[in-house]
């Protein structure tokens, strides 16, 4: 039997291979369809029942896009945290080999362990991720609210 060695960044690696398209077009769809919900929003003069049913959509699908961002954030957060907890251990009073060990997996956990997504670019999934995505949309719908006000 072979032993395959099992890492945090082994695991992301394979978890980014399986997800990356379809979470790289859940970010490029949800910031299309915030910009297009928040002009829809803007722009509509119907029911109130509409605009609730809109900004209820529009919820839905910042809350779907903020569990993806959450999720990576809190995995490299507790991949950065392994490397000072391990620090922060009582290492020097150990034996010398198990000293030995903590300082190795202390140097294999420095780097950061973090989940992207896209094939063209990575996007990571984080919190400051899910902010640019809500501002990038903001920004098309103002920009698309404005050419429709100026044809109006």
């Amino acid at each position: 039997m072979i032993h395959e060695e099992i890492s945090a960044s082994n695991w992301c690696k394979e978890l980014e291979d399986i997800f990356k398209g379809s979470v790289f077009g859940q970010f490029i769809a949800s910031c299309v369809i915030s910009c297009m919900t928040l002009l829809l929003i803007a722009s509509s003069t119907s029911s109130p029942l509409k605009v609730i049913n809109q900004s209820t959509y529009l919820v839905t699908m910042m809350t779907q896009l903020s569990l993806f961002c959450w999720s990576g954030n809190e995995l490299t957060h507790s991949s950065h945290q392994l490397t000072q907890k391990a620090f922060c251990s009582n290492f020097i009073h150990f034996d010398k080999k198990t000293s030995q060990i903590l300082l190795i997996f202390m140097q294999r956990t420095i780097r950061d362990v973090a989940i992207k997504a896209g094939g063209l670019f990575a996007v990571q999934l984080s919190l400051p991720t899910f902010v640019a995505i809500m501002r990038s949309s903001y920004s098309y719908f103002a920009v698309l609210n404005s050419v429709q006000n100026k044809e109006n």
